[in-house]
């Protein structure tokens, strides 16, 4: 789930990763588009999931773009919460709707009791606060007395730092041969977080590349790539464990 705040005219405080002020209607849309970037990238990666939106007002319409309609399209919920606590603008310069995110948990409230839920930065697998998905989950264990596994991740920063080097080629259709006008037969391809598609290399329709694939340059993958692994050839067969470093 995500929580978005828009500010009014006077409300506004410095957004250091937009770099201005946060009732800037031009720095609103920038959000908006990343939120929409950030659902479909859940939708993609996660068909079945359930996802969220909390914020204080209903999607604009951005470049004659209803926001609304279009995260309607990836099942995104969205739940309106006002935002009832602001930090004082003569105390802060930045960030002063952050504690939003207590409204956001207030409004959890109603779920059922074993919902599990994460409102955290989207990069989640970098760390946070100096900690990690996996130590979040040891934390949660420790506070509950209970086994935690780590929160998958389903959305946002992590899939857009997938990487399509120059000259590679993603088909995601073919012809069907036995069609007397060889039609267009569409299969589309799946590419998780954290891949890499090198050079010139090629990916043939209905494959899916899991988070952390890497496909080598001048390979060709015909079968769907594994978790954090490196493959290359033609026809591509896994060479070792990738994998990102952890701090």
């Amino acid at each position: 789930m995500a929580g978005f705040v828009v500010d009014a005219a006077n409300e506004g405080t410095l957004y250091p990763s937009a770099g201005d002020n946060s009732a800037d209607v031009k720095v609103q849309a920038v959000y908006w588009r990343c939120l929409v970037a950030l659902f479909a990238s859940a939708r993609i990666t996660n068909p079945e999931q359930r996802l969220a939106l909390f914020c204080n007002v209903a999607p604009p319409v951005i470049d004659g773009i209803a926001i609304g309609e279009v995260l309607e399209r990836y099942g995104e919920e969205l739940h309106l919460a006002p935002l009832t606590k602001r930090l004082p603008q003569r105390r802060t310069a930045a960030w002063g709707n952050v504690l939003y995110f207590f409204d956001v948990l207030n409004a959890l409230e109603g779920e059922p009791d074993d919902l599990r839920s994460a409102l955290l930065d989207s990069a989640v697998d970098e760390p946070i606060n100096g900690m990690l998905s996996r130590t979040m989950a040891q934390a949660a264990c420790g506070l509950s007395c209970r086994e935690c596994d780590p929160l998958p991740h389903f959305c946002g920063e992590r899939f857009a730092t997938t990487v399509v080097s120059q000259g590679a080629h993603v088909c995601a259709s073919s012809h069907d041969i036995r069609d007397p006008h060889v039609q267009l037969v569409q299969r589309p391809v799946r590419i998780g977080a954290q891949c890499w598609i090198a050079a010139e290399a090629f990916v043939a329709p209905g494959v899916i590349m899991h988070d952390g694939a890497v496909l080598a340059a001048r390979g060709a993958l015909f079968k769907n790539a594994e978790v954090d692994t490196v493959y290359r050839g033609n026809p591509a067969t896994a060479l070792r464990p990738g994998g990102l470093k952890q701090n």
